[in-house]
């Protein structure tokens, strides 16, 4: 049987009786009426399957009775944690034409923001081109990198703690025409000399 026909009956008889509603929430029509899902069924499935870390498979008969069982149970106890909306047919088929118009606007909102946050990055690193980058000045730099729209660098333990690497990486995947270097210093104090390390922006 095909797994998303199974499920989808699956939670029909469990999960749609609970939350349906004796008219639709929109236009107060009490025939043919459906849930919409706040979130997409599909994207329940994925979420499920990678919680399990199962693969898609189409045909029920590709997983054992267990894991079809596991699919169900925190598929089900997906949907109970989510809002299910009652609607007739009608405004649950403009629902659905309304959230493919407002995710297909979301990315082009999304890409000129990334658009943005690429040509900000490049204007800053062509500020500190060829200056030193001392500790103060290197957190400055990661701190307006994961600050940007994108979030292009992930934080875990404090500034210090990003690699020259994550940042050239991060660099080279978006076309950023600079590259991080390492360098070395000899600063003198009182009477002794000691080797102090920046970081410099360099221009590809």
């Amino acid at each position: 049987m095909n797994l998303m026909q199974n499920l989808r009956t699956y939670i029909n008889n469990k999960w749609t009786m609970l939350v349906k509603k004796d008219k639709c929430e929109i236009c107060s029509v009490e025939e043919n009426l459906e849930v919409h899902h706040e979130i997409q069924f599909i994207e329940l499935l994925n979420s499920t399957l990678e919680l399990l870390k199962l693969d898609y498979k189409e045909d029920t008969n590709s997983y054992s009775s267990e894991e079809l069982e596991k699919i169900k149970l925190v598929l089900l106890g997906k949907h109970l944690n989510i809002k299910g909306v009652t609607l007739c047919q009608s405004c649950h088929d403009n629902e659905h034409i309304i959230n493919k118009l407002f995710k297909r606007l979301k990315k082009m909102d999304q890409a000129k923001y990334y658009d943005n946050d690429i040509l900000l990055i490049n204007n800053k690193l062509k500020q500190i081109e060829n200056k030193k980058l001392f500790d103060s000045n290197k957190e400055d730099l990661v701190k307006f990198l994961s600050e940007s729209i994108y979030n292009c660098i992930k934080i875990r333990n404090g500034y210090s703690t990003v690699k020259i690497k994550t940042i050239n990486e991060f660099f080279i995947q978006h076309n950023i025409q600079y590259e991080l270097k390492s360098r070395k210093e000899s600063i003198r104090r009182d009477e002794d000399y000691y080797r102090k390390r920046y970081w410099m922006v360099c221009k590809i």
